[in-house]
Parts: C-alpha cells; sequence; structure tokens
C-alpha cells in the first residue's frame, strides 16, 4: 500500500466559473454592498438628508450603522468570494467576516424596521430573511472550512501499517 496520495492537478476556477457558482451569493453581496454605497453617500454629502422615506424615524447612528456595514461587510464579502490566491483558508474567512457583517447589517435594519416604522412588515421580512441568509452562509463556509481542514489532515497524517507511520 503506499504511503501517498496521489491528487490530480484541477485546472484552477476562472472569473466566470465563480461567477457561475456563486450567482445567489453574488446578487446578494452586489445589492448589500450597493445598498450601503448608497445610504453612506447619501448621509455624508446632504447632511439631515434621510436615505430612503421610509427610513424618516430611523436614528442618524442606525443608519450610519447600517450602510458602514453594508459597505464593509459588502467588500469583504465580494473580494474573499471573487479572489482567489494560494491561502483557502484566509479567503474563507475573510469572506466569512464580510458575510457576519451583513447579516448584523440587516440585523441592524430588522431592529430598525420593526421599533421605529409603524407597520413596516415588508422592509421586518426583507431583512429578516437577508440576515438568515447571511447566516446559512457563515454556516456554510463553517463547513467548507472543516472539510478542507479534514482533507488536509487526511493528506499530511501518515496512515497506520505504512513505511512512515513506522519510521
Amino acid at each position: 500500500m503506499p504511503s501517498h496520495l496521489y491528487v490530480t492537478k484541477k485546472p484552477k476556477a476562472t472569473l466566470w466559473d465563480i461567477i457561475k457558482g456563486h450567482a445567489m451569493e453574488l446578487a446578494v453581496v452586489s445589492y448589500s454592498l450597493i445598498t450601503g454605497i448608497a445610504v453612506v453617500t447619501v448621509l455624508v454629502r446632504a447632511a439631515g438628508a434621510v436615505p430612503s422615506a421610509t427610513l424618516q424615524a430611523v436614528p442618524g447612528y442606525f443608519l450610519y450603522g447600517i450602510g458602514g456595514f453594508l459597505t464593509l461587510g459588502g467588500v469583504l464579502a465580494l473580494g474573499g468570494l471573487l479572489i482567489r490566491r494560494h491561502n483557502v483558508r484566509r479567503e474563507l474567512n475573510i469572506e466569512q467576516s464580510g458575510w457576519i457583517l451583513l447579516g448584523v447589517a440587516w440585523g441592524i435594519y430588522l431592529y430598525s424596521a420593526v421599533r421605529y416604522m409603524d407597520g413596516a412588515v415588508l422592509q421586518a421580512s426583507f431583512a429578516l430573511f437577508i440576515g438568515l441568509g447571511c447566516a446559512g452562509r457563515v454556516a456554510a463556509l463553517v463547513g467548507i472550512e472543516r472539510q478542507l481542514e479534514a482533507a488536509v489532515e487526511a493528506v499530511t497524517t501518515p496512515q497506520e501499517g505504512t513505511p512512515d507511520a513506522t519510521a
């Protein structure tokens, strides 16, 4: 029995392969990033302006939190998703931190919708389900990282009964 594992070299995924494989994630991240940039831009450029009529009653610090977390989380999640280098674990952690920030932002929006917007059922349900999607993506990334660690452990640990294990 050989003491090593033959691994076929797969061609590196192209950007188009990543886009096809992660279309829903890219849609959510792109929407969140564009929304975050729009919220921050409106708040910074026009003092006292509100990005949306439904956000009139929401305090400014909530709006800055929503916009900032959406922007930063979108950049991190998009970067971790699209940029593929040699350190896969680091890329997964970057993407995971982005999804956590996006989940926090949508959680703040959910709280704002429930607390400050009377009868905002559509906004609250939208924020709830996007937030749940973010949590699901974080859970999926944790599972991917565990599978990666198990695969690395299987390749690097000598098997019992092989010459490497008895040396």
